[in-house]
């Protein structure tokens, strides 16, 4: 408790308290701090190991300042120096030599980055590459309706005309839920353009389940009057069922290949009951894998 002990200002702390100074001074950013304890600069850190070596060539020597030992082997890696390869360096030697004896390091380096880019390439040609992935459900379709029941989602479920080639493989992967009350017969109908494949009269007796389709379509030839084959299987479990039940399917079909041809599935009732029965999907997705 501050007293009037005679002083002109009352006895004990100012009213104006005492600041500590920035660190690294008034109007200055400090930089980031860092996990170590010290930090020196690297014309201060010296290389003491023995002699780097490419070949006979001493690239770093010992007792060399960091920077300059730096700057060496980034300039021999980007020079490639004046020694040569000394060993073979090939992937399966019988077929492939990527680098063979007597090679510059500058004639080495480009043999290398040629054999990795086109291995790159053969990877990217045989990945499977994502064409269209369903982000809500589809229309229901209720008998005795016939209609698709692929949604609405993101990429595309068209393939442009003159884009088909001979091998090309899409494989699709569609699931949903279907209602039926009665002995029922549904008909399905996958197709890429004219070029369709169905399976006929699956018999339903089921209230209620989830289903799977699943299939391959690929081109055998193309042109106007091309040709692909289509296969696979429809499965579906009732709720409660321990079991899944279904069809497959296979077929060889026409195809124009010079035209724009669309991914569709189309579902239609066989029988009349009143709208009793229904079927949606809420997904579908394609890849193409080859």
């Amino acid at each position: 408790m501050a007293k009037d002990c005679g002083h002109t200002v009352p006895c004990g702390c100012k009213d104006t308290p005492l600041t500590t100074p920035a660190p690294c001074g008034d109007g200055i950013d400090c930089p980031d701090a860092t996990a170590c304890s010290e930090t020196f600069d690297a014309e201060c850190v010296y290389y003491t190991g023995d002699p780097i070596m490419c070949d006979d060539e001493v690239v770093v020597d010992t007792n060399t300042p960091l920077d300059d030992a730096i700057a060496a082997m980034i300039a021999a890696l980007c020079t490639g120096g004046e020694g040569t390869i000394t060993q073979q360096l090939c992937c399966n030697c019988e077929e492939n030599v990527i680098v063979d004896i007597g090679a510059t390091y500058e004639e080495a380096m480009s043999n290398i980055l040629e054999w990795a880019c086109g291995e790159i390439g053969t990877l990217n040609t045989n990945k499977a590459e994502r064409k269209f992935a369903q982000t809500a459900n589809s229309a229901t379709i209720t008998d005795p309706a016939t209609g698709t029941i692929v949604g609405t989602g993101v990429g595309n479920v068209t393939v442009l005309a003159n884009t088909l080639n001979s091998g090309d493989t899409y494989r699709c992967y569609m699931t949903g839920y279907i209602g039926c009350t009665n002995t029922q017969e549904l008909t399905l109908t996958m197709s890429l353009g004219s070029a369709t494949a169905a399976t006929s009269n699956i018999d339903l007796n089921i209230a209620d389940g989830t289903w799977t389709l699943e299939y391959d379509i690929t081109i055998r030839s193309v042109g106007v009057t091309g040709t692909a084959a289509i296969s696979g299987g429809f499965s579906y479990r009732a709720t409660g069922d321990q079991f899944w039940r279904g069809e497959g399917f296979i077929g060889i079909t026409t195809i124009d290949t010079t035209t724009d041809n669309d991914f569709n599935v189309n579902a239609s009732w066989n029988l009349d009951e009143s709208g009793v029965n229904d079927i949606y999907s809420y997904m579908f997705n394609i890849t193409k894998i080859y």
